[in-house]
C-alpha cells in the first residue's frame, strides 16, 4: 500500500548506480502519511531549534521523529546513536513506512523528521558534513508542494508523491517557487 521499490528510470537519473538523485518511485500512497502530519498542526512548534539555530533553515518547521544524540568526545555530526523523539509515537504510520522501507532494503533507520518550507522560500546551500553521514542516505518522501532541490547546480523537481535518494554531502539546496508549503519526510538510513 505505501510503496513499491522498483526504481523509476527518468532522465534525470543520472545512472543506474546512484550519483546525486535516484528517483525510487514517482508515485508512493502518501495520502495516510499526509493527513497524519495534516491532523496534527500544532507539533510544527514542538521544536524551534533548526530555524533558530541553523541560517539555511531559517524558512523551515521540523517535526523530529528520530534524533542524534551527541556521543561523548564526538562532535553532534558525527556521533552514530539515534532515538526516538517523545513526537514519533503521534506518526505511527510514519515510522512503519520508515522501518518497512529499512527491512526491505537491510538498512537501520537514522534521523527522521518531517520538513516544512514555506511557500516562496528557500533552504540554504549547503552540505551535510560529519562521520554520520559516510555510513548513511538520504531520503525523501514529498507530501505536499512542489519544490527544486538542487545538488551541485543540477535541479530536479520533487513533487507530491516522489520518493527519492538524494546525496546530502554535496552542496544543495531547495527552492519553493509556490505558496503553498512544501512538505517532505526526510529520513536517513546505513
Amino acid at each position: 500500500k505505501y510503496f513499491d521499490l522498483t526504481p523509476v528510470q527518468t532522465s534525470y537519473v543520472l545512472s543506474e548506480s546512484f550519483d546525486n538523485f535516484q528517483c525510487l518511485n514517482e508515485n508512493v500512497f502518501i495520502e495516510d502519511l499526509l493527513e497524519e502530519v495534516e491532523s496534527q498542526p500544532e507539533n510544527w512548534h514542538y521544536s524551534c531549534f533548526r530555524q533558530n539555530t541553523v541560517e539555511v533553515h531559517k524558512h523551515t518547521q521540523w517535526i523530529p521523529l528520530r534524533n542524534r544524540i551527541t556521543e561523548p568526545g564526538k562532535l553532534n555530526r558525527d556521533s552514530h546513536i539515534t532515538q526516538n523523539s517523545p513526537m514519533i509515537i503521534n506518526y505511527p504510520k510514519t515510522i512503519d513506512f520508515v522501518n518497512r522501507f529499512c527491512e526491505r532494503k537491510g538498512l537501520k533507520p537514522g534521523l527522521v523528521s518531517y520538513v516544512k518550507l514555506y511557500g516562496n522560500k528557500e533552504i540554504g546551500r549547503h552540505s551535510d558534513v560529519g562521520e554520520y553521514y559516510l555510513y548513511r542516505k538520504r531520503y525523501h518522501l514529498v507530501l505536499s508542494g512542489e519544490y527544486d532541490f538542487i545538488i551541485n547546480d543540477k535541479a530536479v523537481k520533487f513533487e507530491p508523491g516522489n520518493f527519492y535518494r538524494v546525496d546530502n554531502k554535496f552542496s544543495h539546496y531547495a527552492i519553493n517557487h509556490n505558496k503553498e508549503c512544501r512538505i517532505a519526510l526526510i529520513f536517513d538510513a546505513g
